[in-house]
């Protein structure tokens, strides 16, 4: 996923593909859709495309994980170099989806048992903003995503929504390089994460 991709570029197709292919290879059986749609950006009309994967859609209560998919867009520095976004949300992409491998056993028996509450992650396109942030400078994908789903029809009738903070953000900031991070120390933050992410999904399992 350490690529540049904003929003309508080959770098994010790629990444959407990635996330796709690896979720239908998983033995849980998760139902996986795109949600593709232009907007009006300030840099033109651009295409967005939101990855949704349901374990069980036919469950009537979901927990989401959400995280967004695209990279900020800037041009290269001075020495060619490009932003490819690793924590801001490459990081977060690749947690999301190592918990649902390291669990995938566990989530195919939740599956097959019939649980009233399945998972659902939402892949986000367009989160930042193309310019300058506003209320229709960012958020591209979030926002078509919930205009879609307030439209849509869910098992169980109302819909509750409860915003669980992922702990241990991680920032840098847009001039931080690579041989300024001690790698072992963000291993083992990773890990940490990574493993709190589990602990809390099978808590609520």
């Amino acid at each position: 996923m350490l690529i540049e991709r904003p929003p309508g570029s080959d770098g994010n197709r790629l990444v959407r593909e990635l996330i796709s292919s690896h979720l239908q290879s998983l033995s849980s059986g998760w139902t996986v859709d795109l949600d593709l749609f232009h907007a009006a950006t300030p840099r033109g009309y651009l295409s967005f495309g939101n990855v949704v994967a349901t374990l069980d859609p036919s469950a009537p209560h979901r927990l989401v994980l959400a995280c967004h998919i695209d990279s900020k867009w800037f041009l290269p520095d001075s020495k060619g170099r490009t932003f490819i976004g690793a924590t801001d949300s490459a990081v977060p992409c690749s947690l999301i989806l190592e918990a649902v491998t390291a669990l995938d056993t566990r989530l195919q028996k939740l599956k097959d048992r019939g649980s009233t509450t399945t998972l659902q992650l939402l892949f986000l396109d367009g989160e930042e903003a193309l310019a300058e942030w506003s209320q229709t400078d960012s958020l591209y994908g979030a926002r078509h995503l919930a205009q879609h789903l307030e439209n849509t029809k869910l098992p169980g009738g109302g819909n509750q929504l409860n915003a669980i903070a992922f702990p241990f953000y991680i920032l840098f900031p847009l001039h931080f390089q690579m041989s300024g991070i001690h790698m072992m120390t963000l291993r083992r933050i990773l890990t940490i994460q990574l493993s709190v992410t589990c602990v809390i999904l099978l808590s609520l399992f």
